[in-house]
């Protein structure tokens, strides 16, 4: 795995490091259901700052449901 050398992720490398697919993440993208990104032009960037705090978000600490 390429580690990322700027503050920013293409989905081609968040992808990679998340096990997903780039389709995953632009579904994600459509439902506001993933990390917070950026729009340059027609490329999507995602803040490393933005991709850690959606996976903080997601820590779970059990199974059972509140």
């Amino acid at each position: 795995m390429k580690v990322p050398t700027t503050g920013l992720l293409t989905p081609a490398e968040l992808a990679e490091m998340l096990s997903l697919t780039t389709y995953t993440l632009q579904r994600y993208r459509c439902d506001s259901a993933g990390p917070a990104y950026v729009k340059v032009g027609n490329r999507i960037l995602y803040p490393i700052p933005a991709v850690e705090e959606w996976l903080t978000s997601k820590v779970q600490t059990g199974t059972k449901e509140k």
